[in-house]
């Protein structure tokens, strides 16, 4: 095995170095290169091998390099303190004097003899300055002016017709702004009103226009037109779970000429009228359900034998079987007398009977597309009570319980309204009563004229002035009869 052994003091390998010998190179090496070059050479020279570790100052004369001459001094910002200094293209401040020429700008050559005002290389034919460019003064800037307004007519024209002057609240619509008039009047204010900066003279001589309120030029949003209530003064109802009710209640008060009816007349009494009713329509996706129930007592003052209640009470049902078929359902509760001068009534009675007629329907129907077809069955039966006479007595009217006469009845009603609030009602209507088994038939008539004045959707005044007429084919039969009231109708 070959050894290589060194010798450094006294001390001789291979044998292991003492701890405080181990940081010995590292001494050396430092010390070489902390030293001052050493002169090798006879021209004063670096040596090449410490040239690049040379300590040298920036802008040492000694070893010049790069392109100046030696001993140009170096570049110094010398603007005094508070100046605003100058943006143009300048060196850098604290450039150094070695390098090369970064400034990309190729220089020019100067005459000999020239002074020189600036330091060029050894050869001056590079400036390493780059010559300072003149810099133009910045452009004022141009005047900002607006676009004049469209005629309000541009923009009305390109808008519906019921949305032309709805504007956001409170703020006035530039569509009804109107060019001022030549005269100065109405029209000529109102523009002025919309766009203070409509009729603004331009500046003589021209330049910027006035200035405009930006807040005038912005789009303003259209407002929908709310909807119209076709029937403003109409209940609106209670809401009971699934069902909508309407209740209402009518007093009235009148005079009537013949309340008994009778050929020779005579008799004539003021008389009372009290009715309640109730509305009922149900809310449900399929099927539906109404009621419309209606009651009224009548009381007259000097003819109380006259007095009668009446009732007439509907409750329908539609069943949906599928898309197209359904089920109808009704029934039906009429409590009444019988009509004053009717051949029925006996003479000496201390009130009128009272009768009660109760009836169904079943029915089926189809629709096919816009037709629809329905075939109903329906069955009713009347129930008299017992005739009272004035001396006590009593009479059973149970042979009326079959129908004893047959009636047609015929009307034409009229409905015009001067206003929402205001409505007129004409009616004309026409029965015909033919008695089984005789030969008695006759013609009853009533021709009325309503006023109703809507206050608000939940009171109503009415008033009503009307005719009635019998003509019968037997002599004697005949009557006729005024009748006038005026009420009040309390509804929700």
């Amino acid at each position: 095995m070959l050894q290589r052994r060194c010798r450094i003091g006294d001390f001789q390998g291979p044998r292991r170095a003492p701890r405080a010998l181990r940081f010995v190179p590292l001494l050396l090496a430092a010390a070489v290169l902390a030293a001052p070059p050493a002169c090798a050479q006879s021209d004063g020279t670096v040596a090449d091998g410490l040239r690049l570790l040379a300590p040298t100052l920036d802008g040492n004369p000694q070893p010049p390099r790069g392109f100046r001459r030696p001993g140009a001094p170096p570049v110094v910002d010398t603007t005094p303190v508070g100046q605003v200094p100058n943006f143009g293209y300048q060196r850098s401040i604290g450039v150094g004097t070695t390098g090369f020429n970064s400034s990309n700008v190729r220089s020019k050559p100067r005459p000999k003899g020239q002074a020189l005002g600036r330091p060029q290389d050894p050869q001056g034919t590079i400036d390493l300055v780059a010559p300072t460019l003149p810099v133009a003064p910045a452009p004022a800037p141009a005047p900002i002016t607006l676009a004049p307004l469209p005629p309000p007519n541009a923009i009305s024209d390109a808008r519906l017709t019921q949305n032309q002057n709805r504007t956001r609240r409170g703020a006035a619509s530039l569509d009804a702004a109107a060019p001022p008039s030549p005269n100065g009047g109405a029209s000529g204010n109102a523009g002025a009103a919309a766009n203070p900066n409509a009729g603004a003279t331009p500046p003589v001589g021209g330049g910027a226009p006035p200035a405009t309120d930006l807040a005038q030029d912005l789009p303003r949003p259209l407002v929908r037109r709310p909807v119209v209530d076709d029937k403003p003064f109409d209940p609106i109802g209670i809401e009971a779970g699934a069902f909508r009710l309407r209740p209402a209640i009518e007093l009235s008060a009148g005079y009537d000429t013949n309340p008994a009816r009778t050929p020779a007349g005579g008799g004539a009494s003021d008389f009372a009228i009290v009715a309640p009713e109730l509305q009922v329509n149900s809310n449900w996706s399929r099927h539906e359900l109404t009621a419309n129930l209606r009651g009224s007592y009548t009381a007259y003052g000097a003819q109380p034998s006259q007095d009668r209640p009446a009732f007439d009470g509907r409750i329908d049902g539609r069943v949906d079987v599928t898309r197209n078929t359904r089920l109808d359902l009704e029934s039906r509760l009429l409590v009444a007398t019988d009509n004053p001068g009717s051949p029925n009534i006996q003479v000496g009675l201390a009130r009128l009977p009272v009768f009660a007629d109760v009836g169904g329907t079943v029915g089926l129907g189809q629709r096919f597309n816009r037709f629809d077809v329905a075939l109903k069955g329906l069955i009713d039966r009347t129930a008299y009570q017992q005739s009272v006479f004035t001396d006590g007595t009593v009479a059973s009217n149970d042979d009326r319980d079959a129908s004893g006469a047959f009636t047609h009845e015929i009307g034409l009603e009229v409905d015009h309204a001067f206003r929402t609030w205001l409505e007129l009602t004409l009616r004309l209507v026409g029965d015909r009563d033919d008695y089984v088994g005789t030969a008695l038939r006759n013609d009853r008539y009533l021709a009325s004229t309503a006023l109703a004045y809507k206050l608000t959707r939940q009171v109503w005044l009415k008033s009503e002035l009307r005719r009635e007429w019998q003509i019968s084919n037997v002599p004697g039969n005949d009557y006729q009869a005024y009748v006038a009231l005026i009420g009040v109708r309390l509804q929700r």
